[in-house]
């Protein structure tokens, strides 16, 4: 017979063992899944791009529990880290260089009444499904008026956690794209894409089609106030084709008549919740897209290519840049990249100094007398569990980006000071309560897009000339 206190010891040690054995595998199986993810996040940041939107519905669920919940709150993140960034232009020899006195026929136009005042923002997959431009482009009109989510593809990566607008198509849409670095057959529209249909056999109705739906986001996106399309010159084609377009309940057809460099035909000028368009094209003609937007006040039109650094935009030819602003009048050009160049073994982005100077040249030559705004990188982890640490590229590619805006007479920002420097990345993911940014460490969820957003939209209100106007809560 086992003596008590031996049975006891025995006992104990087999509890202690079954724990051992039992935690042990699932401690590892965690530590090797956390990795997996981490890796298949950066592979999205890869040139393997994926264009076969079917696949992007499968992937919603994933992507609304990477990013955030559904709900979305404006400007529910209360706490601010203090300012890093000067509002006022210091010399040009000056490392806090922001140069925001540039920007002053935008801001002088963004307190008229009565006009309306359009901004084009470009930026990688950090503003991907609206993010950051879909609560500034708010707050902005809620304070200076208009409505409408602005200027939207027709086919998107991220139609399921967009919160702005509600975006469904077919699969017979063929979409090129800077995003792919393969050189496109032919020009890309404003936004960096193109639109052409196709047919698929095993698709019985061979109309390609989109359809937009407003979203109770604010009152200001849940119903559309007009809505312009966009479409090319058809080199192939005696015959453009028509839209049949269908608005409460009523059908109707729009020839496409015209046949140069770039085309719009208005569809409606009345609120609408909901739009549905057929497109009876040929598959020579590139579309570019549709524009929602009110006759009056602030226009912000997000355009996102995830993975690029911003230099491919040079391949939009300026001649289609001139016809896009004859016809979308644009008052801000803001560019925000960086963050797809990081490397931390490199110390001299002085290359990337330069092609960022290209691309303030190119959209110069296209829109001259239409201010620019750089925006420089957020700061970004490197490392792994329990070891994440700031990229130190990030500080190098803001400066070389700070440079090349000082050179060329522009405006810039640095997310990364905004965000606080060194080791933001790390405490927004791991100390912020409610998280601020992705797992990933290197994106921004919805909260942390809020406060970036709002942080814009304190540096904008301070170059304004309004006084004690209450800001959004």
């Amino acid at each position: 017979m086992t003596p008590p206190n031996e049975s006891i010891h025995q006992n104990g040690f087999t509890k202690v063992l079954l724990n051992i054995l039992l935690i042990v595998p699932l401690v590892v199986a965690g530590y090797f899944y956390g990795l997996a993810g981490i890796n298949a996040k950066k592979g999205d940041l890869s040139d393997d791009f994926i264009y076969d939107y079917r696949e992007i519905y499968t992937n919603h669920v994933q992507y609304r529990k990477e990013w955030g919940t559904d709900s979305f709150l404006l400007f529910k993140v209360k706490k601010y880290y203090f300012g890093v960034l000067k509002y006022e232009r210091p010399s040009l020899t000056d490392q806090t260089y922001a140069g925001l006195d540039l920007l002053s026929s935008f801001f002088n136009k963004l307190t008229e009444k009565n006009s309306q005042v359009r901004i084009a923002f470009y930026g990688d997959s950090g503003v991907e499904a609206d993010l950051v431009t879909q609560t500034l482009r708010d707050s902005l009109q809620k304070i200076f008026g208009g409505s409408g989510v602005g200027f939207i593809p027709i086919v998107s990566r991220d139609p399921g956690f967009r919160q702005s607008i509600t975006h469904y198509f077919s699969n017979l849409w063929r979409w090129e794209s800077l995003e792919n670095p393969r050189p496109m057959r032919k020009n890309p529209g404003i936004s960096g894409n193109s639109f052409y249909t196709q047919q698929i056999d095993s698709i019985a109705d061979q109309t390609a089609w989109i359809s937009y739906r407003g979203k109770s986001f604010s009152p200001r996106t849940s119903t559309f106030p007009s809505m312009r399309f966009f479409y090319g010159k058809n080199e192939n084609e005696l015959s453009n084709g028509f839209l049949e377009w269908e608005i409460n309940k009523t059908q109707k057809v729009s020839p496409l008549d015209k046949n140069e460099l770039l085309n719009e035909i208005s569809l409606f000028d009345f609120p609408v919740s909901q739009i549905r368009i057929k497109a009876n094209l040929p598959n020579s003609l590139p579309v570019y897209g549709c524009s929602i937007e009110s006759p009056q006040g602030v226009i912000l039109d997000n355009f996102a290519l995830r993975g690029i650094d911003g230099t491919r935009l040079t391949r939009i030819p300026i001649s289609l840049l001139k016809e896009f602003q004859n016809t979308l009048n644009y008052d801000l050009l803001i560019f925000s990249y960086g963050l797809n160049v990081t490397n931390p073994a490199r110390r001299d982005f002085s290359e990337y100094e330069e092609k960022i100077l290209q691309l303030i040249k190119h959209y110069r030559k296209a829109f001259p007398d239409v201010p620019i705004l750089i925006i420089g990188p957020p700061d970004k982890g490197m490392g792994g569990p329990g070891n994440w640490v700031s990229d130190p590229s990030v500080p190098r590619i803001t400066k070389a980006m700070r440079k090349a805006a000082i050179k060329s007479e522009t405006a810039f920002i640095s997310l990364y000071e905004v965000m606080g420097g060194q080791g933001s990345m790390v405490r927004w993911v791991e100390r912020e309560r409610p998280r601020l940014a992705s797992t990933d460490y290197t994106h921004f969820n919805y909260e942390g897009a809020d406060k970036i957003s709002r942080e814009l939209l304190h540096i904008f209100l301070a170059q304004t000339s309004i006084t004690n106007r209450k800001e959004p809560n």
